[in-house]
């Protein structure tokens, strides 16, 4: 029997999970073109990030503001008119080991393997709730961590999850741009001076490149394994193991999975 699916835009709660380093303008940029440009639009009830300790401090400061300054983030709701979003401190959450020691930009083999049980940790807790639709965003952080969170996806994402990409062409990849303004302003970059405006189907010349990357969706299959355990109780013997723990007990049946698309 066929059953009709909700697309992601009308879930209740709807969560935008960015996968960050020290580029805070990811968030800012990826938040632009779901909630501004896309049709339908896809704003976020909440907003999450992975990132490291470093990663933390410079998305806090940049989107969050500090005293009475407002961020990049309330900037970009205000230009926008966008709805309450809740994201704060809470929502910022650093990459930590089991005894709760935060990991820093370091990119050892230790800190990958911690990584990965963290990350997997977080999507699967986050797919959790059927009233909600996650949409994982790649952009920023190490490729590491971003294999790690599609990878989480591919294994927990349901049908109205979903997966993508961002990015701006040069020379907006720079630490002073965040998204486009809803009125045209000349912004200096190296060296240069340029006109930027947004809108909300129209085109900006920072030129964002936008994927929506199809998902092969697992759960869909062998959900009742999948979520049997918690992925934050096992131990990895190497990078990503736990990744594919649940996958390995699963090997005597058809590995054929459906994806989601848009």
């Amino acid at each position: 029997m066929h059953t009709e699916h909700k697309q992601p835009h009308a879930y209740p709660r709807r969560i935008l999970l960015v996968v960050i380093g020290m580029t805070p303008q990811i968030v800012t940029e990826t938040l632009y073109k779901l909630a501004v440009q896309g049709r339908p639009a896809f704003v976020p009830t909440e907003i999450h990030l992975i990132t490291t300790s470093e990663g933390a401090e410079s998305a806090k400061l940049a989107l969050l503001g500090l005293g009475t300054e407002p961020g990049w983030f309330q900037r970009l709701q205000e230009d926008y008119s966008l709805p309450p979003i809740h994201f704060g401190e809470d929502t910022v959450h650093v990459i930590a080991d089991t005894e709760g020691n935060f990991i820093d930009d370091d990119q050892s083999t230790a800190h990958n393997r911690i990584a990965s049980d963290f990350i997997t940790h977080t999507v699967h807790a986050m797919t959790e709730d059927p009233d909600s639709a996650l949409h994982v965003s790649l952009a920023g952080g190490r490729k590491t961590m971003s294999f790690y969170a599609g990878y989480a996806l591919s294994l927990y994402g349901r049908l109205q999850d979903r997966l993508s990409h961002v990015l701006v062409s040069e020379p907006f990849q720079n630490r002073e741009f965040f998204y486009p303004p809803p009125e045209p302003v000349r912004l200096k970059l190296g060296g240069k001076y340029y006109s930027i405006y947004g809108c909300a189907a129209g085109f900006w010349p920072a030129r964002g490149h936008w994927t929506s990357t199809p998902t092969t969706l697992c759960r869909i299959i062998y959900g009742s394994i999948l979520t049997s355990s918690d992925p934050k109780a096992s131990k990895s013997s190497g990078p990503g193991t736990s990744l594919g723990s649940a996958r390995w007990r699963s090997k005597n049946r058809p590995f054929s999975c459906p994806r989601n698309h848009d």
